[in-house]
């Protein structure tokens, strides 16, 4: 009796675990399509142009980054991205080692993150590691809806 139920268990998570690998399996052109728009979020990000940037977001974007947090695209646009690129002469920001995945209609990745900036008075280079939910909207776009980011530390 006893051994049935554990084989009847057994049996139930590998079904169980068959069937979610069955749906991520279906899942490559989505990841694919994460990690394109992420590059193409970052490149907005360097070309400095915000209303390329709100393509490939969502309204209700949240942002964690380092210790700040804004809630929201208007927030993040009116109190931090665009005061911040109005004071850059020019930066260059990138993903690399994307790792995404999806189901349905919601996607998430993980990253590495690389930024150069070059202000009047200073030129600053900093990287990081960080996690994106994005969600998949009625156009078939995939757009952020949680960026959390968070810079190495620095050796001292």
């Amino acid at each position: 009796m006893r051994g049935s139920r554990l084989i009847a268990a057994t049996g139930a998570s590998l079904l169980l675990v068959g069937s979610a690998a069955g749906v991520w399996a279906g899942q490559s052109g989505d990841a694919d399509d994460i990690v394109q728009a992420l590059n193409a979020y970052a490149a907005a990000v360097t070309s400095k142009n915000i209303e390329a940037m709100a393509e490939w977001v969502t309204e209700d974007l949240l942002i964690f980054e380092g210790a700040g947090v804004n809630r929201g695209w208007a927030d993040y646009r009116d109190h931090h991205l665009g005061p911040e690129l109005e004071m850059f002469e020019a930066i260059d920001y990138k993903f690399s080692d994307i790792e995404a995945e999806a189901g349905g209609n919601l996607g998430w990745a993980s990253f590495r993150y690389s930024v150069h900036i070059e202000m009047p008075e200073r030129v600053s280079d900093s990287a990081g590691v960080g996690t994106a939910v994005l969600v998949k909207g009625d156009d078939g776009r995939w757009r952020l809806r949680h960026l959390h980011t968070t810079p190495e530390r620095r050796r001292q």
